[in-house]
């Protein structure tokens, strides 16, 4: 009886995302080490599950790079490291080939503590998974292309990595000013072409 019926098709969600000020407040209110998880997670869009499995034999310090040996499909990716996470795991004393990278634990009650007091209304619980969204939309904001950052995510398609073009269209708004350019040289060029001192 259920062969005629049609699935509703799922809404695509624009996502949340932290803005540049936003995530400062909130590493700032920040605790150890909560505050190392945040800021991995923020510059580098590993999910939750891949930031409790990293591991120190999947971490090179000297080639700057972090390798996820799984990821959600099954696929492996290494995530190249920003001079922050860099600094910051070079820190870290003891790094045994086995250990964590991280602690494990749950971080949510200090996180969401953190973001009250740095004012940030919209973070809650489930912050990590949203921090991705906020990687990905700094990504955007910087003109980083959809097809990397699919790649820097592990996603294994566009439909996913489109929903971050819509987050802060800020590459869409600087298109559309690129005709107004256009109509500024054009305006110009006929000004000059209507000049009596133009040369010949």
């Amino acid at each position: 009886p259920t062969d005629q019926l049609q699935m509703k098709k799922e809404q695509s969600q624009v996502p949340e995302a932290l803005s540049e000020e936003q995530l400062k407040k909130l590493l700032m209110y920040c605790p150890e080490p909560c505050k190392t998880i945040v800021t991995i997670a923020a510059d580098t869009g590993m999910r939750r599950s891949e930031l409790r499995r990293l591991k120190w034999q999947d971490v090179d310090l000297d080639a700057g790079t972090l390798t996820i040996p799984k990821t959600k499909n099954g696929k492996f990716r290494v995530i190249p490291m920003t001079d922050r996470v860099a600094e910051l795991l070079q820190t870290i004393g003891l790094r045994l080939p086995d250990q964590c990278v991280l602690p494990q634990g749950d971080f949510s009650r200090p996180l969401a503590k953190a973001a009250k007091n740095a004012g940030v209304g919209h973070v809650h619980p489930h912050m990590l998974r949203h921090k991705r969204h906020t990687f990905a939309t700094r990504l955007r904001d910087r003109g980083v292309p959809l097809d990397r950052i699919m790649e820097l995510l592990g996603h294994s398609s566009y439909q996913m990595v489109l929903r971050y073009a819509k987050a802060r269209p800020r590459q869409l708004v600087e298109a559309v000013r690129t005709l107004e350019n256009r109509q500024e040289e054009n305006r110009s060029a006929s000004i000059i072409n209507q000049s009596p001192w133009r040369l010949p």
